[in-house]
């Protein structure tokens, strides 16, 4: 049986990220953190679970917000979209610092992109498989 984390590993850039996650058959709550980089970024982001919108247009960062349960959300895809503009006039730096929690072990990836402008705008897309 060919690994499950080849099957959807992609090309990783600054910008985006496809990757898998572990959750068991419990009951417990899977939850992530989108935390916007830099002081002096905004954002927005639409997530999803599949073709579920479970937050859309939301402003800023998220902290603790709530996929679903472990054995709920087995064999499903979270995609998230966020844009992030850098409105500061120290730096061009934008990011975001993503992370979960409540699998089996706890996730972390930070993606980040330096612009050219202020007020230069840079999409980043993150892909999870939930899988036992």
């Amino acid at each position: 049986m060919p690994n499950i984390k080849l099957l959807f590993k992609e090309a990783v850039s600054q910008t985006s990220l496809t990757d898998v996650y572990q959750v068991d058959e419990s009951n417990r709550l899977v939850k992530i953190n989108l935390v916007i980089g830099d002081i002096g970024q905004a954002s927005i982001s639409t997530i999803k679970l599949d073709d579920e919108v479970l937050l859309n247009e939301h402003l800023g960062s998220l902290v603790d917000f709530s996929i679903g349960r472990n054995s709920a959300i087995v064999n499903r895809f979270l995609n998230i979209t966020t844009i992030v503009t850098d409105v500061s006039q120290d730096h061009n730096r934008t990011g975001i610092d993503f992370s979960i929690k409540g699998g089996v072990n706890l996730y972390h990836c930070a993606l980040s992109k330096q612009v050219s402008n202020q007020g230069d705008s840079v999409g980043y897309k993150i892909e999870i498989f939930f899988y036992q």
